[in-house]
């Protein structure tokens, strides 16, 4: 039985049977925006996020709900992603929201752990944030908050959905896996990349800051990040890329290409060059990555634990930008008549006592 949010958002997944999962070729499309090149996110990890959340992940959680009850027959055959999500839904997103809910309700309390100024945030089914009815447009996951509706679309029921605030996709493991971006042989680079790009597309059209691709095998976090180098002209749009930039780390995505399915979307409101469509043409540096296995448990970054660290990154700040302070890192804030405190840059933490850890001016 789990006695901290730690232990709770650690607790083992099930074991599931994928002898039947389908197999083959991953949806494409060419309006997808193509990520140019993939770096790995160090930064992302077990050391970092507890420094960030020691104090909440430590909390007990006396009075929590159990975790869900998980029948090997029939919640862990995998035989396509619609039985993937019956299990996503029943175990990761219950344990998650769950955990979020009661990270907020312990802030929300005045509890002496310190001011961390917490907003709800939901993880949820991506219709409730969908804006087009082509599910190649549509993420399979959503981060949402209460009352925060887009302005962007209306559904069919007259109202506006949900800010996605922060997207993701469900794939088999048997069609993708993270590790074939390593592997030269055969299509596996090319099965590797669709995916990707449709992740980054998700997260680019939404300008959400953090996306997933989860899997029975594994979830891949990732973070967008805009590039400093000039916009090109029109005439000069790269080709996609070969399989071997993927390797890379040095190239930007260049973003003119998202389908007019999706124009009326507000991409980018500091009012950058737009092509005829009404899409702005933006440059993304190398999409970062951090793959997190299934079977990882206490003790190390799991599943759960690490959707519960970008919902709670996302909810603070989860715009695009040129660069990002370090994920463990304070910043001096001094505003006009207030005493000066001290903000975490991921956790939004505020504390009037100088942190033993790095501070940017």
């Amino acid at each position: 039985m789990s006695t901290t949010l730690l232990d709770y958002l650690t607790i083992p997944n099930p074991d599931v049977d994928s002898t039947h999962s389908a197999t083959g070729s991953n949806t494409d499309n060419p309006s997808w925006t193509s990520a140019e090149a993939v770096r790995d996110w160090k930064e992302f990890n077990y050391k970092t996020l507890l420094s960030c959340y020691k104090e909440l992940l430590n909390r007990s959680t006396t009075g929590l709900p159990l975790t869900p009850v998980i029948e090997s027959f029939p919640h862990c055959e995998i035989w396509d992603e619609d039985s993937l999500d019956a299990l996503l839904v029943k175990w990761t997103q219950t344990i998650v929201s769950t955990a979020l809910l009661f990270t907020h309700d312990l802030c929300a309390s005045g509890w002496e752990g310190g001011d961390w100024n917490f907003c709800e945030i939901y993880m949820a089914r991506g219709g409730l944030a969908s804006l087009s009815d082509d599910r190649r447009f549509r993420p399979d996951w959503a981060a949402i908050q209460r009352g925060r509706l887009s302005k962007a679309a209306i559904s069919k029921t007259g109202r506006s959905p949900y800010v996605n605030i922060c997207p993701g996709d469900t794939k088999l493991s048997t069609k993708w896996n993270s590790s074939w971006r390593f592997l030269v042989a055969g299509n596996f680079i090319k099965e590797f990349e669709k995916p990707v790009s449709q992740i980054f597309s998700y997260c680019i059209n939404a300008n959400a800051r953090y996306g997933y691709i989860l899997t029975q095998e594994e979830l891949l976090v990732v973070r967008v990040t805009r590039s400093a180098d000039p916009i090109e002209p029109l005439s000069t749009s790269r080709p996609r890329r070969s399989t071997a930039q993927y390797q890379s780390s040095s190239s930007h995505a260049r973003d003119n290409s998202i389908t007019s399915a999706l124009s009326d979307m507000s991409l980018d409101p500091s009012g950058s060059s737009y092509t005829d469509s009404g899409n702005p043409i933006l440059n993304y540096d190398a999409l970062e990555i951090k793959s997190i296995p299934w079977t990882n448990q206490h003790g190390e970054m799991t599943v759960n634990l690490a959707l519960w660290w970008i919902h709670m990154m996302a909810k603070e700040d989860n715009s695009i930008q040129i660069s990002y302070p370090p994920l463990d890192s304070w910043v001096l804030v001094q505003e006009p008549n207030a005493k000066p405190f001290y903000r975490h840059n991921t956790s939004g933490r505020r504390t009037y006592q100088r942190p033993e850890a790095t501070i940017l001016n």
